[in-house]
C-alpha cells in the first residue's frame, strides 16, 4: 500500500500500545525477580540457621577469626589470608568485609557464617540484576537456572564458608557480568566491576590472571569498538572517579604493605617466576573439562578424588566448549548482537583457566580447583543464552506469530522455575541445618581451651606450638581459641607469612611458659605424645580424646578389615567406622621449657 494512503494510527492506538507493552515490561520484571528470589530464598534460610548456632572455628577460620579482630588494632592486616607456599594471599579485603558483623554480634564466630551467607544471597540478587540489564527475561532466566544448578554443585557447607577459597566464587560470577557491561558501556556497572574483580583478586592468588585477562578484553574491545555518540563512548566523569576511589580504597592496605610492609606482591610475584613446586601439567586439562561437563561438580556431580588428590578426567567438555563458543562469537560477531564481548570474555576465561590448570602443584586438593565451579556455570549460562538469542530467537521471529512466541516463552520460563526448583528441593534439609566448617574439631578445641584456661593464669603470655597436625586445623582452633581467651601468644605457626599477624609471630621474646599442642589424627599412634612425655621437664596440662578404650579397639578392627579388603564391610558397619572416624581425634598439650616432640 503507498504510504499516502496507509491508515495512520491515532494518538489513542499509540497510547494503548504503550500501555501494553508497559505492562508486558512490568510483567518480565516481576517474574525476573521472582526468579532470582528462588536462588536467594535458601541463602537467607541458611543464615537464619546458623547465626546462633555456637560454633566454634578452628583451622583457617580461626585465624581468619583473629585476624578480624585485629582490625582495631595497631595489628590491622595489610594482606590476604595465608598461603602455604610463603606467601599471602594479595589483600585483606576478607577480613574488612567480615568485621562489621563481627562488631556487631560481639565476636561471636557464628554470625560470620551468617553473614557470609547474607554476602553471597546480595551477590546473587546483584546477578540477577545485571542480568537483567543485559539481557532481560530471557538472561534472567538461564542465569537463575544456572545459580541453582551451581548453589547445589556448592552445597550450603560452603556458602557460609568464609575460607578465602569459597569466598570468592559467586563474586566472581557477578565480576564477569560487571565486565560485560562496561564493554557495552553500560557505565554504571564501572565501579561495580572495579570492586568485584578487586574483591576476588585479593581473596585467592588464582584469580589475578582471570581477572587481569577480563580487564584486557573490555580494554581492548572499548579502544576498536567505538560508537557514533561521543556522549556515550567515553565513560562519564563521575563513573570514573567513583571507580577510582573504589579501587584506591580496596587496594590502599596492599599498596602500604609493598611500601612499608613485607612487600607481599612482590614475594608473591617471585614465587610463580622462581619457586614453584612439582606441576601437575597436562592433567590439569582434563580436570578443568571434566569440571565444565553438563554433570560436573559445578552441579552437583561428584568429585572424583583419589588418596586427597582430584583426578583429571576427559579434555572432551573442554574442547567443545572452546569449539562452542568460537561458533557463537562469530555469530554474534556478524550480527553485532550484544552477547560478542561477553563470548569473547568467557573464552579469554577458559584460555587462562586452562594455562593455570596445568600450573596446579600437587598434590591437587579440591580447594584448588574450586574456581573451576562459578566459571564452568558461566560458560554454560553464556552459551545457552548466546545460542537462543543469537541464533534461535531470530529464526522464531521469523517463522512464528507473535502469539506463538510469548506461549513458547511462557514454556520456557515455567521450564525455568522447576529446573532452578529441583536442585534446591533435593538439598531442602541441608540448607536449614547446614554442615558447619570442621565442627568435627569442636569439641576438642573447646575442652583443651577450657583445661587451659582453668590452668594458666589469666593474661599470661604463652609461646604455643602445634604439632602432628597434617591439616592444621585443631592446633589452629587452640592457638584462636586462647588468643581469643585473652592471652599472649606467640607462635612460629605460619612465621613466613606473618599468618597470625606481625605481633604475635615467634621472635625469641619473653614469655610466661611454652607450649606443645600435640594433635593426633584419625587411627595414628601417639608416638608423638610419648615423645613428649619423655621430655624432662614436660607436664601434660590439657588432654582429650573423643572415643573411649572400647571404641578405640572397635575403630582399629574395623579399619583394618576396611582396609585389607575394600566393601567387605556391611552398610551398618561401615557407617560405623566412619561415625568413629569422624570422633577420632587426640589432642595432648604439653608444658615443657622449650617445644616437645618436634615433627
Amino acid at each position: 500500500m503507498p504510504r499516502a494512503l496507509a491508515p495512520r494510527r491515532t494518538n489513542d492506538a499509540v497510547d494503548r500500545d504503550d500501555a501494553v507493552a508497559d505492562r508486558r515490561r512490568r510483567a518480565a520484571a516481576a517474574l525476573a525477580i521472582l526468579l532470582v528470589a528462588m536462588v536467594v530464598a535458601p541463602l537467607l534460610v541458611t543464615a537464619s540457621g546458623v547465626i546462633d548456632a555456637g560454633w566454634v572455628p578452628s583451622g583457617d577460620e580461626a585465624v581468619i577469626v583473629t585476624r578480624v579482630d585485629d582490625i582495631a588494632s595497631s595489628d590491622a592486616p595489610l594482606v590476604g589470608a595465608y598461603s602455604t607456599r610463603g606467601f599471602s594471599h594479595p589483600g585483606p579485603i576478607l577480613y574488612y568485609a567480615l568485621a562489621v558483623p563481627h562488631w556487631l554480634s560481639s565476636g561471636n564466630p557464628s554470625a560470620l557464617l551468617a553473614a557470609t551467607a547474607l554476602i553471597n544471597a546480595a551477590t546473587v540478587a546483584a546477578i540477577g540484576w545485571v542480568a537483567w540489564r543485559r539481557g532481560g527475561l530471557g538472561l534472567v532466566t538461564v542465569t537463575v537456572v544456572g545459580l541453582a544448578l551451581l548453589e547445589h554443585g556448592l552445597r550450603p557447607d560452603t556458602l557460609v564458608w568464609f575460607w578465602n577459597p569459597f569466598a570468592p566464587l559467586l563474586p566472581y560470577v557477578l565480576f564477569l557480568l560487571a565486565a560485560w557491561s562496561v564493554a557495552v558501556r553500560d557505565w554504571r556497572l564501572l565501579p561495580v566491576a572495579v570492586a568485584m574483580g578487586s574483591v576476588v583478586a585479593q581473596l585467592h592468588v588464582t584469580y589475578v590472571p582471570l581477572t587481569g585477562a577480563a580487564a584486557v578484553v573490555v580494554g581492548v574491545w572499548l579502544a576498536t569498538h567505538r560508537r557514533r555518540a561521543p556522549d556515550t563512548d567515553r565513560a562519564p566523569r563521575h563513573a570514573l572517579v567513583l571507580a577510582g576511589a573504589v579501587g584506591l580504597a580496596l587496594w590502599l592496605p596492599v599498596l602500604v604493605d609493598l611500601v612499608a610492609g613485607r612487600h607481599n606482591l612482590l614475594r608473591i610475584v617471585a614465587y610463580f617466576a622462581l619457586g614453584r613446586g612439582e606441576s601437575i601439567g597436562t592433567d590439569g586439562l582434563g580436570i578443568l573439562g571434566r569440571h565444565l561437563g553438563p554433570t560436573g561438580p559445578w552441579a552437583g556431580g561428584a568429585e572424583q578424588v583419589l588418596f586427597g588428590s582430584v583426578l583429571p578426567g576427559s579434555t572432551m567438555p573442554l574442547t567443545g566448549a572452546v569449539a562452542a563458543l568460537g561458533v557463537l562469537t562469530v555469530a554474534a560477531a556478524r550480527r553485532r548482537h550484544v552477547a560478542t564481548p561477553l563470548l569473547l570474555l568467557v573464552e579469554a576465561q577458559l584460555a587462562v583457566a586452562a594455562l593455570a590448570s596445568t600450573r596446579i602443584e600437587v598434590p591437587v586438593f579440591a580447594y584448588l580447583v574450586v574456581w573451576m565451579l562459578p566459571l564452568a556455570m558461566v560458560v554454560w549460562v553464556s552459551g545457552v543464552w548466546a545460542t537462543g538469542s543469537v541464533l534461535v530467537l531470530p529464526a522464531l521471529r521469523r517463522r512464528w506469530p507473535s502469539d506463538h512466541r510469548r506461549l513458547g516463552i511462557a514454556a520456557a520460563v515455567t521450564a525455568a522455575v522447576v529446573l532452578a526448583g529441583l536442585p534446591l528441593v533435593r538439598t531442602g534439609a541441608s540448607w536449614v541445618d547446614p554442615s558447619l566448617p570442621r565442627q568435627q574439631d569442636a569439641a576438642a578445641v573447646t575442652s583443651v581451651v577450657g583445661q587451659l584456661s582453668a590452668e594458666l593464669p589469666q593474661g599470661a603470655r604463652l609461646r604455643v606450638e602445634p604439632v602432628g597436625d597434617p591439616l592444621a586445623e585443631s592446633g589452629q582452633g587452640v592457638i584462636g581459641g586462647l588468643i581469643a581467651s585473652g592471652y599472649t601468644v606467640y607462635t612460629s605457626d605460619g612465621a613466613r607469612t606473618d599468618k597470625w599477624g606481625a605481633t604475635r609471630t615467634w621472635r625469641e621474646q619473653a614469655v610466661d611458659t611454652t607450649l606443645t599442642v600435640v594433635v593426633v589424627p584419625s587411627n595414628s599412634e601417639p608416638t608423638l605424645v610419648a615423645g613428649c612425655r619423655a621430655m624432662p621437664g614436660a607436664e601434660l596440662v590439657a588432654y582429650h580424646d573423643g572415643l573411649t578404650e572400647d571404641e578405640r579397639g572397635e575403630l582399629s578392627f574395623l579399619f583394618t578389615v576396611r582396609y585389607l579388603q575394600a566393601g567387605a564391610l556391611e552398610p551398618d558397619a561401615a557407617a560405623r567406622l566412619d561415625a568413629l572416624i569422624a570422633r577420632d581425634l587426640r589432642i595432648a598439650v604439653f608444658e615443657a621449657p622449650g617445644v616437645c616432640a618436634q615433627a
